[in-house]
């Protein structure tokens, strides 16, 4: 019995271990991301409750054959918060723009960070390294998984150069 009680509780730990997720919610709370450090990094995003988007994947591939975001080990976590006004140097329909956010940033031992930040009306995550010397990156998975029954607009454009 006793080693039966011993395997149930070291499989749950390993479960939860690697299955560890980051829970970061908007200033006003309706927004939460949910980040996912199993084999490879994903993310969640509901509002108000509800899923909009699941299993995100978020990876680089570097020149040197490295891939940032596979097989994360997560050293330490710190979570902070943006409440400032920015005023570009051009402004183009605003002189001042609020910015206003929760931020969580997951450093890793592989010399690089993952900083995600929620906002009251969405969503943003950077990667940030801290490897010497330049980089290439070769390649970037951001695969967005859409509940189906939504709809999407797209305006397609025949540049970069938009209205």
């Amino acid at each position: 019995m006793k080693r039966l009680l011993s395997l149930l509780f070291i499989t749950v730990f390993f479960c939860t271990a690697l299955s560890a997720a980051v829970i970061l919610h908007s200033p006003n709370g309706k927004i939460c991301v949910e980040i996912n450090l199993g084999p490879q990094l994903t993310y969640n995003v509901k509002a108000d409750g509800q899923v909009l988007m699941n299993n995100n994947e978020l990876a680089l591939k570097l020149a040197n054959g490295s891939v940032l975001g596979e097989n994360p080990q997560l050293s330490n976590t710190k979570f902070s918060k943006i409440n400032q006004i920015i005023r570009p140097l051009f402004p183009l329909k605003k002189a001042e723009v609020a910015d206003n956010c929760n931020v969580v940033t997951l450093n890793f031992k592989a010399n690089y960070s993952i900083q995600f930040r929620a906002y009251d009306d969405g969503v943003a995550y950077r990667f940030i390294t801290r490897m010497k010397g330049l980089m290439t990156i070769n390649d970037e998975t951001c695969n967005l998984h859409l509940d189906p029954n939504y709809l999407v607009h797209l305006q397609l454009n025949s540049s970069f150069h938009t209205s």
